[in-house]
């Protein structure tokens, strides 16, 4: 029985480390799509986006805050979050994109 139990844990964190790379490397697509866009169509927002992982649909939402230094720089701040077995989970990436002129 104990075996068992075992089993399960180790199944449910197998599945949640899963999620949480699936979540980091959408992240991550989704910051380099965002930083090769053109410098004045970055802006703040929030999206939603359903991934695939063994055979269920997982959903994260995506959201960026954008600020403008004085230098022109816009700064932003990317936020992937998802909840798992009634746990809410996030991951940010910060990064900054200059105006070339």
């Amino acid at each position: 029985m104990g075996l068992m139990e075992m089993s399960i844990v180790v199944m449910n964190n197998n599945l949640r480390n899963e999620i949480r790379n699936k979540a980091v490397e959408t992240l991550s697509n989704h910051v380099n799509n965002l930083t090769t866009n053109s410098y004045d169509n970055i802006t703040t927002g929030t999206i939603t986006d359903i991934e695939k992982i063994r055979n269920f649909d997982e959903q994260f939402t995506i959201s960026d805050n954008v600020t403008t230094d004085s230098s022109g720089s816009k700064n932003i701040q990317s936020t992937i979050n998802w909840t798992y077995r009634g746990i809410n989970y996030s991951y940010t990436i910060d990064t900054v994109v200059n105006k070339y002129e």
